[in-house]
């Protein structure tokens, strides 16, 4: 795994949330944000990653990075059965518009 200098890493961090507050301006609706704003938050602190991806599915139901990001994070936790819920969201549009 490739690691950034803690100097340059910090700096991305901040460009990043400065981007992330620009998106959010304009469409407080974009799951997209939501995954953006949980990746940005530390590793181990797993509740507060999955409250942001939880709300961000409230205000964007079809975002499929965001179920599948709640799926890694509930996996991650051992919680199975929520976390193949999660995965099987982001399959279902797909399924329905099979033919």
């Amino acid at each position: 795994m490739f690691l950034l200098p803690e100097t340059k890493a910090a700096a991305w961090r901040t460009a990043a949330r400065r981007h992330l507050r620009k998106a959010r301006a304009a469409s407080t609706h974009l799951g997209l944000s939501y995954a953006a704003e949980a990746i940005l938050l530390p590793a181990p602190r797993y509740a507060e990653r999955l409250a942001i991806v939880e709300h961000g599915l409230a205000l964007d139901p079809d975002c499929a990075v965001l179920h599948g990001l709640r799926s890694e994070y509930l996996h991650n936790v051992g919680r199975m059965d929520d976390a193949l819920d999660s995965a099987r969201a982001v399959r279902q549009p797909v399924a329905n518009n099979a033919e």
